[in-house]
C-alpha cells in the first residue's frame, strides 16, 4: 500500500534566471517553498528549451537551486516556474494506514425519547507509518507535510481528498551500515 502526497511545492510564476548549473531567483526563498535535495522538479517558461523539463536538485539555498543536469545561461525573466509534483509514500505494513471517522454535528433525544441526529458530515482521519525511508525521501515528505495546508492525497484507501497533515513522530532506524527514517503522521480530511 502507498499514499501519494501532493503538496504545493512550487515557485509559482516568478522571475528566474539560469546559470550553467543553477536556477536563480532574486526574491523569495526556495527553502521556504520546501524544495529539498533529491527532488526531481519540472522547470517551465524558459526561452532555452534545455532549461525546461525535469531536473534533479543537488543543492538548495534561499536564492539558488543547483541541479545535476547541465543548463544554458539565460537572463532573468518573469513567468517562469519550478514545480515538484509530490511523493509516493510507502506504508510500513498491512496494518497501516488505519482510519477513523469523526462525526460533525450533534445527537440529542426528543422529550419522548426518540433520537434526533443533526450529523452534518463525517470526516475521516488516516494514520500512517512509513517504511524506513532514505534521508532525502524523508526530508521531502516532511517538507510536504509541513507545507501550507490543505494538501492533496491519493491512495488505496483515501481516493483523492484534501487533508491537513499532522506529524506525530520521526525516528531513525539502523539498517545495515546506515540509518533510515520512519515517519508517523495523520492525514485529517479537510
Amino acid at each position: 500500500m502507498a499514499f501519494h502526497i501532493i503538496g504545493s511545492v512550487t515557485t509559482g510564476s516568478v522571475t528566474l534566471s539560469a546559470t550553467a548549473t543553477k536556477y536563480v531567483r532574486t526574491t523569495g526563498s526556495f527553502v521556504t517553498d520546501n524544495f529539498v535535495v533529491g527532488q526531481v522538479i519540472t522547470a517551465a517558461g524558459f526561452g532555452v528549451g534545455g532549461n525546461n523539463g525535469t531536473k534533479t536538485i543537488t543543492a538548495v539555498v534561499a536564492l539558488e537551486i543547483t541541479v545535476a543536469e547541465a543548463l544554458t545561461i539565460e537572463a532573468a525573466a518573469a513567468g517562469r516556474s519550478l514545480t515538484y509534483p509530490g511523493v509516493t509514500v510507502p506504508v510500513a505494513s498491512a496494518s497501516t494506514p488505519s482510519s477513523s471517522y469523526e462525526e460533525i454535528g450533534e445527537r440529542a433525544r426528543a422529550f419522548n425519547g426518540t433520537l434526533r441526529s443533526t450529523v452534518r458530515a463525517r470526516k475521516q482521519t488516516w494514520t500512517v507509518v512509513t517504511k524506513p525511508l532514505a534521508q532525502a525521501d524523508a526530508t521531502t515528505l516532511l517538507g510536504l507535510l509541513t507545507g501550507t495546508p490543505p494538501v492533496a492525497a491519493t491512495g488505496d484507501l483515501t481516493g483523492a481528498v484534501s487533508v491537513h497533515p499532522v506529524i506525530s513522530g520521526v525516528s531513525r532506524v539502523k539498517i545495515g551500515g546506515g540509518y533510515r527514517v520512519v515517519v508517523e503522521y495523520s492525514l485529517m480530511e479537510a
